[in-house]
């Protein structure tokens, strides 16, 4: 928040791409949010990937987290340049009814939850073409009371349905900011979303921050 309102640093594409050295082995797009600014994103990971290739390097990853907020066009473009590169997308599904995605985000119209779903189908489209390591990783965030076996159910039975090798991670959520008065995810709530997710078939399920899991309910 505080380089939002100060507006700096600002870096250019040229900055960019004069941090890559020798020692660079991957660049990672993430929060906030790579998708308002994805064109500069996009220019400047292609010419960081050049730079990367006139040095010589053999690794040189370009990996994105988002919230899948993309428009589809530009999305498929970093998701063929993560492909491209031995990168990763990784896709924070926040939540699957309308309902809980706009109480945890703000977001004021169905059709921007819509537009994840699509953007995720669109990466799935892709994973079978490298598996390992996988180019789509999909994460939810285990809101306490908010982030429900109604939602992991349907979440996960929706990415199954894509391709059931498609790793998907569960955090622990800490309270904070305008949540401060929710406890710690349980580990009941951790465990009930891992067993959930296997059952609707998916092969690869995790949760992590596993430090942050409680007792509270």
């Amino acid at each position: 928040r505080k380089m939002t309102r100060d507006k700096k640093p600002l870096l250019t594409t040229n900055d960019l791409v004069e941090a890559v050295n020798s020692k660079t082995t991957c660049v990672c797009f993430f929060g906030g949010d790579p998708g308002p600014w994805s064109t500069h994103a996009l220019y400047s990971a292609r010419k960081m990937l050049e730079k990367a290739r006139e040095l010589g390097l053999k690794i040189f990853r370009i990996c994105w987290e988002t919230n899948g907020l993309w428009n589809p066009q530009l999305f498929k473009k970093a998701i063929e340049m993560s492909l491209e590169t031995g990168g990763i997308v990784k896709i924070d599904f926040k939540a699957w009814s309308y309902e809980v995605y706009s109480a945890l985000t703000g977001i004021d119209k169905k059709e921007h939850l819509e537009l994840i779903k699509k953007n995720i189908a669109l990466a799935a489209e892709y994973f079978s073409q490298r598996p390992d390591p996988p180019l789509l990783v999909v994460s939810t965030l285990l809101v306490p009371g908010y982030v429900d076996e109604y939602e992991i159910e349907h979440m996960t039975r929706y990415v199954a349905e894509l391709d059931r090798n498609i790793p998907y991670i569960f955090l622990g959520f800490h309270p904070d900011y305008l949540l401060i008065d929710l406890p710690r995810t349980s580990i009941n709530h951790a465990k009930k979303a891992v067993e959930i997710a296997k059952r609707n078939g998916l092969r690869n399920v995790y949760v992590e921050n596993e430090w942050l899991l409680s007792t509270s309910y």
